[in-house]
């Protein structure tokens, strides 16, 4: 069955950004995304306004969550999902009546008067949820910048599912306006969860969620890889966030397990060794380590828009970083995914001819939470 995305254009992901990306992970920065005309979503406004349950829930989850030891990572900041450099670009508001609802990075209510031009534009409604695109300023990445908003997005997108589904409400996500993404509310929320239990389970798993330390490499001492493994269950889980449509066979996800002796994906008769995978990724100690998940898609063919592929793809990358996030875990999710390493291994089976590694998630547990020297391996 097709992936149901509703969508359009976003923030344009074009088959010339495809083309950047893939140029970037080939190895060369000759070709770069284009950066889009940043539109206010609106202006400040002061007024006393009581915020719903759901709507703290929903707009928590663009907060900062927990901040990292300076000897872990110069990259301290975490919210419920990951992103390139603690940058977050992103802001999310609930509408109510004509207003925007919001946060600021560490909870405090914000509130602004909508932009009329949106509001007429959109039809947007009481109950639906903004994701606005800020301007990515940061210099690292202008081969690749609109690839990681959109992943990020994704990320979030599978947070705003789990806890819509808490909450018995649903989305459709509309794509056709530069600059954001429209969450169009399909089913209103119910005055509060239906699952206490679970609720409080996803933020004990949003605050410890950790892609693991920058400093001194990533090493398991205990060497009890086993313990660490998660097997995603895909789409099925985030029925509260729905899609346009996905040809079944655009995205293909690998999980490449450590059994001991190597990197197996059993599926596709797949092997990778640990010198390899450390030639590649010198900071993670493989032999102890759990499991690689693989991101594959295929390259847009007269496609005049890729964005929702590459916000479906983050969003499979965060179900095991919410799923399986723990005391001393990471999933790192990497875009380091480089074609000249990847290719030659998907390869060995002749069915993965037309895929494209992408994204991925190294996953594993991190035995020391605190480097002595700030250092990189």
């Amino acid at each position: 069955m097709p992936i149901c995305i509703k969508g359009g254009i976003f923030i344009r992901y074009t088959m010339d950004d495809f083309y950047a990306d893939l140029s970037f992970s080939s190895g060369r920065k000759d070709m770069i995304q284009k950066k889009e005309e940043h539109v206010p979503m609106g202006t400040p406004y002061e007024c006393a306004i009581r915020y719903r349950e759901y709507e703290e829930q929903l707009l928590r989850l663009n907060t900062v969550l927990r901040v990292d030891h300076h000897m872990r990572t110069p990259y301290s900041i975490h919210m419920s999902y990951p992103t390139a450099r603690s940058l977050y670009t992103l802001r999310v508001y609930v509408i109510r009546q004509g207003l925007l609802l919001s946060k600021d990075f560490f909870g405090e209510h914000m509130i602004f008067r909508m932009n009329s031009r949106i509001q007429e534009e959109t039809g947007a409604r009481d109950g639906d949820i903004i994701i606005e695109a800020l301007p990515f300023t940061d210099s690292h990445y202008p081969s690749i910048y609109k690839t990681l908003q959109n992943l990020e997005i994704g990320h979030l997108l599978y947070n705003i599912g789990i806890v819509a589904k808490l909450y018995e409400s649903s989305y459709s996500v509309d794509n056709r306006h530069s600059g954001f993404v429209l969450l169009r509310q399909e089913k209103k929320e119910k005055d509060h969860t239906n699952d206490p239990g679970k609720l409080e389970k996803f933020w004990r798993q949003a605050e410890v969620r950790s892609s693991g330390k920058y400093y001194g490499g990533l090493m398991n001492f205990d060497a009890d890889h086993e313990t660490y493994r998660y097997i995603p269950k895909g789409p099925e889980g985030i029925a509260a966030v729905s899609f346009g449509c996905i040809p079944p066979d655009t995205v293909k996800t690998l999980l490449f397990v450590n059994n001991g002796q190597a990197y197996v994906n059993e599926a596709y008769q797949l092997t990778c060794s640990y010198h390899e995978l450390t030639q590649e990724y010198s900071y993670v100690n493989f032999r102890t380590q759990s499991q690689i998940y693989l991101i594959l898609c295929k390259a847009p063919v007269n496609c005049d828009n890729y964005t929702e592929v590459i916000q479906y793809m983050g969003l499979l990358a965060q179900e095991i970083c919410i799923e399986n996030a723990g005391p001393m875990v990471y999933n790192r999710p990497v875009k380091q995914v480089m074609q000249t390493f990847w290719r030659p291994i998907l390869q060995q089976n002749i069915a993965l001819g037309e895929y494209i590694p992408f994204y991925g998630v190294l996953t594993g547990k991190d035995s020391v939470p605190c480097a002595c020297y700030k250092r990189v391996v």
